[in-house]
């Protein structure tokens, strides 16, 4: 094998790797491999190109004019008197929200007036950009270019109103107008946004009333607010956090007993040094009934427990269901029941008094149901929450304007800037107002969300509450914790063992199954639901709340629900 020598002198080599490593790491060859870059990169400005050009040739009017002047090379050229054929400067206008003005001329290169084309010129190559051996342009990675998602353009531009006239419907007979399906027809005004930097704007499908304005400034959300959140967290005492355990002793000893029910050496060990600690008194836990302390923790009893503050709205209810009998109707039992009812009346002559209830079967109440009033929750919101300052009243719809095309596409978001949305919205601005009122009107789209929660380490002890999100709020805000953007509204309560005591004397003695189970849980929570959505939330819903907002604008909302997320149990 022959020796390896390199350009300064170095060597000779007897592995290759040897020579490779000296290569890479010698002055000499360094330089040389500098000075042949500088000479392909003149050679490559200098000399004409010997490829085939990629491209159709070029077309009479971008050809150069050689004839002119050296100063005519960066003179403006004049605007042409009309556009060219298939773009209209106002449309044009309409698309990038910018002045239909020419690019700067190419150096070299004059155009004749007579046909000029609006044509915008390719991004010069810097001479300092870094490139590889082979004279490629290195481009910057995806992680230097991209950037945060900015506000949609909140600058309106020129708006576009748009007519609908309502037909006058033609005179019909009455029994055909029976079988043609209702149509309603919805007067619209189309305004449109300047785009943002990624070509995004707003869609208004009625005129806003106000204007709008940017809500959105996603570097506070991206930005950490954990010290923020511990900042406003209130100190609490040795005794609060304990509770109901009566002192830092019988809870050092329950929390040793919570390691599990077997017993090594090393929980040996733990309980020698918890009764050798200086801060353990076995007088402390004399006399300390530990398995009441379990239950009451475990049955969830406590003083400071949500449902207890009456001044956040919490009211406590009884529910009532009807559990099947589980027997048929027979001509022998209602002659049964006729006589049954004779000799009552014989014996007995009281009036006859309607049901507590009225609800079919054997009633069963569950007691316990713990919620809040849903209008008393949103005026509470929209009212004094400052979060319900950026809150968006007037839905849109976001376009993205595909680049040198008419065409849009619709971005989905926000649940404001859903199509179901701006249909409500419009629904609502097209029905009746109330007599005398001349209030702006809004939607609050209102975000349900259950699912119950196992809330201890040992047992099945569970709470099964209930959120309501504000789709008026920006997705960014609702998904930060330190929002504090969920809003309880109900506990709901499980149907009880003891149920099937009740089933047992009803029946005979006869064991409820499990279909008949199933039945009364889903009677059980469409009765909670029918609690919350009770006859001040109907009749808000027809006609609104009169609400004096954050952003100091008074306000007609009118609730509607348009999400609710939830597992099976809900099903």
């Amino acid at each position: 094998m022959a020796k390896l020598k390199c350009e300064c002198g170095a060597g000779p080599f007897a592995k290759k790797s040897a020579y490779t490593r000296h290569r890479s790491k010698c002055q000499t060859v360094l330089e040389m491999s500098q000075e042949t870059y500088r000479a392909a990169v003149k050679q490559h400005r200098d000399e004409p190109a010997t490829k085939k050009p990629r491209l159709a040739p070029l077309p009479a009017w971008m050809l150069p004019n050689r004839s002119g002047s050296s100063s005519s090379r960066h003179a403006q050229p004049e605007r042409p008197a009309t556009p060219p054929q298939g773009l209209d400067s106002v449309h044009l206008a309409g698309l990038v929200h910018v002045d239909p003005v020419l690019p700067e001329p190419l150096e070299g290169i004059t155009f004749p007036l007579d046909n000029t084309p609006p044509e915008v010129p390719h991004e010069k190559d810097p001479v300092d950009t870094p490139r590889t051996r082979v004279g490629r342009r290195l481009r910057p990675t995806w992680k230097l270019r991209d950037a945060l998602p900015e506000d949609v353009g909140a600058a309106l531009d020129s708006p576009v109103p748009v007519e609908e006239p309502i037909p006058s419907e033609p005179d019909h007979d009455p029994s055909s107008l029976r079988t043609r399906p209702r149509l309603v027809l919805l007067a619209t005004d189309y305004v449109r946004t300047l785009a943002n930097t990624f070509g995004l704007r707003r869609f208004y499908k009625r005129r806003p009333h106000r204007p709008p304005q940017p809500h959105i400034d996603l570097e506070s959300c991206y930005a950490p607010t954990a010290s923020v959140s511990a900042a406003k967290k209130e100190r609490r005492t040795v005794a609060e956090i304990i509770f109901p355990l009566p002192n830092i002793s019988a809870w050092r000893f329950s929390w040793h007993y919570t390691n599990g029910y077997k017993k090594t050496q090393a929980d040996r060990d733990a309980m020698q040094e918890l009764i050798s600690r200086p801060d353990f008194s076995a007088a402390d836990i004399a006399g300390v009934n530990f398995r009441k302390l379990d239950e009451q923790i475990a049955a969830g009893v406590r003083e400071d427990a949500p449902w207890s503050n009456e001044r956040e709205g919490w009211r406590t209810t009884s529910i009532t269901i009807g559990i099947p009998s589980g027997k048929r109707a027979t001509q022998a039992s209602r002659r049964e029941a006729a006589a049954a009812a004779r000799r009552i009346n014989r014996h007995e002559s009281a009036a006859d008094t309607p049901p507590v209830h009225a609800i079919w079967g054997n009633h069963f109440t569950v007691s316990n149901f713990h919620h809040k009033g849903l209008c008393a929750q949103i005026t509470k919101t929209l009212s004094s929450d400052p979060a319900a300052r950026d809150f968006v009243y007037d839905p849109y719809l976001v376009e993205h304007q595909v680049l040198n095309s008419p065409n849009t596409e619709q971005v989905y978001g926000e649940l404001y800037n859903s199509v179901s949305f701006v249909r409500a919205d419009l629904r609502l601005q097209n029905s009746p107002r109330e007599p005398g009122c001349e209030l702006p009107r809004a939607i609050v789209a209102i975000m349900l969300w259950s699912d119950a929660t196992v809330v201890s380490q040992f047992g099945n002890q569970k709470v099964w509450p209930a959120y309501m999100y504000f789709g008026n709020q920006s997705k960014y805000t609702r998904a930060r914790p330190t929002a504090r953007a969920a809003h309880h509204i109900a506990y709901f309560t499980s149907l009880p063992d003891y149920v099937q005591d009740f089933i047992r004397a009803q029946s005979g003695g006869k064991s409820a199954s499990a279909p008949l189970i199933t039945h009364c849980r889903r009677e059980l929570f469409h009765a909670q639901w029918e609690c919350l959505l009770d006859d001040e939330f109907i009749h808000a819903y027809e006609h609104g709340l009169v609400i004096d907002c954050m952003d100091g604008v008074r306000r007609r909302i009118y609730p509607r629900i348009f999400t609710y997320s939830a597992d099976y149990p809900e099903k």
